[in-house]
């Protein structure tokens, strides 16, 4: 998970939403109705959905246990 942090960290620009699932292991389905109900940080720009890389980092962090 730390590696994972520090790769979405070290890099800036917009991710779509399948690079997200590739690297959260989740359906970009499952992805795309969380960033609609406010669960994931988002932006919708020009219809897609596009995520910002410091804020999924700082979204994962909030969601690690232990």
């Amino acid at each position: 998970m730390d590696s994972l942090v520090q790769r979405l960290r070290t890099r800036s620009g917009l991710l779509t939403i399948n690079e997200v699932a590739n690297l959260l292991g989740f359906h970009p389905v499952t992805l795309r109705d969380w960033a609609r109900e406010g669960r994931l940080p988002a932006l919708r720009i020009a219809g897609q959905w596009r995520f910002d890389r410091a804020e999924i980092a700082v979204w994962v962090e909030a969601r690690r246990i232990g």
